[in-house]
């Protein structure tokens, strides 16, 4: 057994034998000493290598990391635990189908492809759609509509963006101060 062990038990190799699992890291500066002194056969010495940066063990049972002698401190160790990353959720059902509009800016203009959540959006309506890097919102006028599953979409759906609402003259506010005034 060796004189470390990992936070999960598994003990690190003594390194009477080579271990798979043991790195010796190097500065960027130390490395390219090393590899000026190469011989002619591109052969490095053992003694050239033998005082790396800092060694690194990784743990073959839960993948953690030991780091030794970072800083120059040959006495110093670092643990690092590996993480696990949280399984996230799809953006979307590759097997619902997903309401897609085209739309134009002008007439006979070029078409954009949007998501449209709204269903009582048809051909003719116009909407409002986020525009640029900064999202800008625009008027647009729906020229297509069709339903697809998300791999019959040739553009990433993950970078289509969604139709904001349905565009209307009414306008809230505006309509407040006009029954205000009328009454």
């Amino acid at each position: 057994m060796g004189k470390w062990t990992c936070k999960c038990g598994q003990a690190m190799n003594d390194h009477r034998s080579p271990d798979s699992n043991a790195y010796s890291v190097y500065s960027d500066e130390l490395l390219v000493e090393i590899m000026n002194k190469k011989d002619g056969n591109d052969s490095i010495s053992y003694e050239d290598i033998s005082e790396a940066s800092f060694y690194m063990w990784k743990c073959p049972k839960c993948g953690s990391f030991m780091v030794f002698g970072e800083d120059g401190d040959g006495d110093r160790f670092t643990f690092y635990e590996r993480q696990e990353v949280e399984k996230v959720e799809p953006l979307f059902d590759p097997d619902q189908e997903l309401n897609i509009v085209v739309v134009e800016f002008q007439e006979g203009g070029n078409g954009y492809t949007y998501i449209c959540d709204d269903p009582n959006i048809h051909i003719g309506h116009a909407v409002i759609v986020p525009v640029g890097k900064e999202n800008t919102e625009k008027t647009a006028l729906v020229v297509q509509k069709y339903h697809a599953l998300p791999r019959d979409i040739t553009f990433p759906v993950q970078k289509l963006k969604r139709v904001i609402r349905r565009y209307s003259y009414f306008d809230p506010i505006t309509s407040k101060n006009v029954c205000r005034n009328l009454i």
